[in-house]
């Protein structure tokens, strides 16, 4: 029996070498692309702002598409922490409280991109 579970654990240590680099790295990716599309977006809004005659379609097609992209983003960062924090109900035994749905709206406001 101690084989099994010996085993067992060196199977969950050789998984969580291989997975928690793969999310750092992950992490690290959308990251770097969240800071690039902020940037590319604050030099297009800025562009199609100084003068809105000289924009062309591609120019707010682009702007238009990586706002979406970096919608979907914070979205799926917002997805995750109202996961996790459902697993911490589940786990506790808690049930959702004014402040999570606090928490929930003050993230929307603060990830909101508007189009």
């Amino acid at each position: 029996m101690t084989n099994l579970k010996l085993k067992w654990e060196i199977i969950k240590t050789e998984i969580r070498s291989l997975t928690i680099p793969y999310s750092k790295n992950k992490a690290k990716n959308v990251r770097n692309l969240e800071k690039q599309l902020e940037s590319r977006i604050e030099s297009l809004e800025n562009k199609i702002n100084v003068n809105p005659d000289d924009g062309t379609d591609a120019e707010q097609q682009e702007y238009d598409s990586l706002k979406t992209e970096l919608r979907r983003i914070y979205e799926e960062r917002a997805g995750g922490a109202i996961l996790r924090s459902k697993i911490r109900w589940i786990e506790h035994g808690e049930k959702p409280t004014k402040y999570f749905f606090h928490i929930t709206t003050t993230t929307t406001i603060k990830f909101n991109v508007n189009t």
